[in-house]
């Protein structure tokens, strides 16, 4: 009988040393943070980002596949960017590139490769196509500008240019330098 117990008794304090050395006595591992600035910290997939103003209007909305965020400057990467700016008329301005670099946030968005901006007619503005390769846009200002090659097409109207400023809460836009325009009027 007594056989018995000192089996029983080795059968319960045996798991319960081990546990108790595996919480005392074991290495917990260290958790090692990438302290590398190249590296992203974190990236998502299919956003959908609506910006609303004080009164909650909508100003901005991204839509991208992919985006990559980098501590270092604050700094978001965009795949195949769609971005709408809108403005006080009924059609907003619609942005697309091959990529976007945002910095702090979208105070500033780099658009590069097969940048088109295009604004469809309404009360105040022409239906309007501008093709470029780079673009920076302001968002909280409203405001376009490159220093690339553009081709901005109006009905009846091409204009080439080097350079641009668009104003797109006003539908304004200046061109820089070299200008060239064809206009065909309807017969």
């Amino acid at each position: 009988m007594s056989y018995k117990k000192v089996w029983l008794f080795c059968l319960l304090v045996t798991p319960t040393l081990f546990a108790l050395w595996g919480i005392f006595f074991a290495t917990t591992p260290k958790i090692i943070f990438n302290r590398d600035t190249l590296s992203p910290d974190s990236y998502m997939e299919n956003i959908i980002s609506t910006v609303m103003d004080k009164e909650g209007h909508i100003k901005m909305k991204i839509v991208a596949p992919r985006v990559i965020h980098f501590n270092k400057d604050d700094e978001s990467k965009l795949t195949m960017p769609h971005i709408t700016l809108y403005r006080g008329s009924t059609m907003p301005w619609q942005i697309t590139a091959q990529q976007a670099n945002a910095k702090h946030g979208i105070d500033e968005i780099q658009l590069l490769g097969n940048v088109r901006i295009h604004h469809l007619a309404d009360e105040k503005s022409p239906n309007t196509l501008i093709k470029t390769q780079h673009l920076t846009i302001f968002p909280h200002q409203q405001i376009g500008k490159t220093k690339d090659f553009i081709t901005l097409n109006q009905p009846q109207l091409t204009v080439q240019s080097v350079g641009m400023i668009a104003h797109i809460d006003t539908g304004e836009i200046k061109l820089l330098s070299q200008v060239r325009g064809h206009y065909a009027p309807n017969n």
